[in-house]
């Protein structure tokens, strides 16, 4: 449940087991596990999901009350 994103607290509410000892058994085996083996090649490609860049700088919107009523227009 933890690997597909689901919370401590959540799977505490499923489970019935206090999230404190999902920690602990989630780094009991986390130490138990090996090392994944480096690929000999490196791949060429790669593919990047969801990448987000910010460049340039923020332009200041004016208060909700001083925009014009009914438009989503931008400002500038």
């Amino acid at each position: 449940m933890i690997v597909n994103g689901m919370g401590y607290p959540g799977v505490e509410r499923v489970t019935n087991v206090h999230h404190t000892r999902l920690l602990r058994w989630h780094r009991l085996v986390g130490e138990l596990l090996t090392d994944a083996d480096e690929g000999e090649e490196i791949p060429r490609v790669s593919k990047l999901d969801e990448l987000e860049t910010f460049v340039g700088t923020k332009v200041a919107r004016p208060p909700v009350a001083e925009r014009p009523k009914g438009t989503l227009a931008k400002t500038k």
